[in-house]
């Protein structure tokens, strides 16, 4: 018997259709379909605290990231606290890109297609909503969580219309309902999500999805096999007539094939996605948070 919410589901989050492209090809009506993808966003969704605020983050899909895209303007980042996350991943001796990818993939599916595919490999798309916890004001945002030339950021837009146009141009400081240190507690939450969930698959000898990924910025492959995350290297170079870049090209195919034999060993063992594990998970990033919060945002 045919699933017909699985497929208006894997429609919507994985080929990015709306409630009517998705009515053409299942002959479902739009009103049922736009109630299942309702549904499954609020099933997905999940929640960060910080002394201020209550966050819900909703992934959503690219046809709606560039929706609300058009009606944002971009925050200003904290640069200086975006070159300390590194840490987080440095003291456990865990390469970010790999790690980030395979958690953002285990508790939220495919990545975005809506990244620079020379520059970046990964896109991860959240709507949030941010309540005060004294007024109960809400306010709407983005978050986008990416990789660009060997590292990873967290991008935050606000979503508010009326501006002029060239408002949607430039970069804007922290509003007041959502500050520097509000949106690096995000930024810290995220990275400590990934890596909380790193460690838990660690102690509990548990597999991720085995992969690879390329980066031609740099000829750099990464991915996670035999139970261990992998970032290499092979030439820091850009012309396709260097031997360097040969390389990177045949060891992509290796890769592949590798990848290949690995998910056959262990495809009974890889861990699927666990709302309760996302769950605990999010507890303990809570008190990451508080942590920070108490130690004035020390890493």
């Amino acid at each position: 018997m045919v699933d017909i919410d699985s497929i208006i589901i894997n429609l919507y989050s994985k080929y990015f259709f709306d409630e009517f492209m998705i009515s053409e090809v299942t002959k479902q009506n739009p009103s049922y379909i736009k109630q299942v993808i309702k549904q499954f966003v609020a099933d997905n969704a999940f929640q960060m605290e910080t002394i201020n605020n209550n966050i819900t983050f909703n992934k959503i899909n690219d046809n709606e990231y560039i929706n609300y895209f058009k009606k944002s303007i971009i925050i200003h980042p904290d640069y200086m606290f975006g070159l300390v996350l590194p840490n987080l991943y440095n003291i456990q001796n865990i390469p970010a890109i790999p790690a980030i990818n395979s958690v953002m993939d285990f508790f939220f599916g495919e990545s975005s297609k809506l990244y620079d595919n020379y520059k970046g490999s990964f896109r991860y798309n959240f709507l949030l909503e941010i309540e005060n916890k004294k007024t109960k004001q809400t306010y709407d945002y983005l978050a986008t969580f990416a990789d660009t030339k060997h590292s990873t950021y967290v991008e935050f837009r606000k979503i508010e219309e009326g501006h002029p146009p060239e408002n949607y141009r430039v970069y804007h400081d922290p509003f007041p309902e959502f500050p520097k240190d509000e949106m690096n507690k995000v930024d810290y939450g995220l990275n400590a999500l990934v890596m909380e969930t790193v460690l838990y698959f660690q102690q509990n000898n548990l597999y991720f999805r085995p992969y690879f990924n390329s980066i031609e910025y740099g000829n750099i492959i990464y991915g996670y096999m035999n139970k261990d995350f992998f970032c290499k290297q092979f030439y820091d170079g850009y012309n396709e007539d260097d031997y360097g870049y040969k390389v990177f090209c045949d060891k992509k195919e290796e890769y592949a094939e590798l990848i290949k034999k690995e998910k056959e060993k262990t495809e009974d063992r890889c861990k699927h996605y666990d709302a309760n594990l996302l769950n605990e998970m999010l507890k303990t990033v809570n008190e990451c948070i508080k942590n920070l919060e108490l130690n004035n945002m020390k890493i």
